[in-house]
Order: C-alpha cells, then structure tokens, then sequence
C-alpha cells in the first residue's frame, strides 16, 4: 500500500510540475509572439481623405468625412505605421449603404453576393511608412453612410466612416 500511495503521489507531482511549465512556457511564448508582431501592427496616423490633382502642386490630399458624388472625385484612406515593415498584407472591407450601379474591381478584389461590400485582399508595401487605397466616384454610386474597415496582417486596425452626398 505504502509503495502504490508513493507511486501515485510522485506521478501526481510530475503532473502538477508539467502542468505548471506548459502553462508558463504558454504564456512565455504568447507574450514573446505579441511583442514580436506589435511594432508592425502600430500605427502613428490615419486619415481619410478626397485626393485631387494640381498642375503646380501635383496630388493635393484633403482629409474630410464627406464625399461629393461627383464622378471622377477620388477617395480613399492612408495609414502610417509607426514601425514599417517590408510588406504586410492588406484586408480592406469597403461597405456601402446600397448596392452601386456597378464596381470598378481590380483582381485583388472580391464583391459579396449583396453587393453592398468589396473586400480587397493583397499584400502592400509601404512607402516612407505610409500604405494606402483608394476608389474613385462612379455614376450610379448611392448616397449614405459608407465604411472602410483596413485589417493589417489580419487585425482591425483602423474604420473609416464617411458621408457620400448627391452634388
């Protein structure tokens, strides 16, 4: 009895030791993994804004949250991070409060079966810090509340909101 109580308690001891590490080692190389991703995940800047073109001055960036539906206005975001990286890949969630006439898609972008959302997947690379995209005002465009939900690497990092109005 004496022996079976001895076996059992030691196998009890390693179990509880083993426990103890994994559990430590888990949280050791979470936190290693967290600190390792953070510095490409922050951002020191983000703006939303109408881009526009000037012979003298060249592209004039103009941070607002409303966009004239005027055809051929040119809108998007841009982030700059705090800690480039070489690449980092891009989700972008462009929602619209009504289907629009039509979608001016590239191959990196995917429509969802409503309409209403396209979802643009690549991988960018920054310049001076700074990534970007943009869309342009079509005909048929809808008025409304309109959203921009920018995923780095896979996690929210910015949402856009902005009002699209009639001229």
């Amino acid at each position: 009895m004496y022996g079976v109580r001895l076996v059992l308690g030691r196998l009890l001891m390693i179990g509880a030791v083993a426990l103890f590490s994994y559990s430590f080692l888990q949280g050791a190389v979470c936190r290693c993994h967290l600190a390792d991703d953070l510095p490409e995940l922050m951002i020191s800047d983000a703006q939303f804004g109408i881009e526009t073109w000037d012979a003298d001055a060249g592209y004039i960036y103009d941070e607002t949250d409303t966009v004239v539906l005027e055809p051929g206005t040119s809108f998007g975001w841009r982030i700059k991070l705090k800690n480039p990286v070489t690449t980092v890949r891009l989700t972008e969630e462009f929602v619209l409060p009504a289907p629009p006439a039509h979608w001016g898609l590239t191959r990196d972008t995917e429509v969802t079966a409503d309409r209403r959302v396209a979802v643009t997947e690549k991988n960018v690379t920054p310049e001076d810090g700074w990534i970007d995209n943009g869309w342009v005002v079509t005909e048929g465009d809808p008025e409304g509340l309109y959203e921009m939900r920018i995923y780095l690497d896979g996690d929210l990092v910015q949402t856009f909101r902005f009002n699209a109005v009639k001229p």
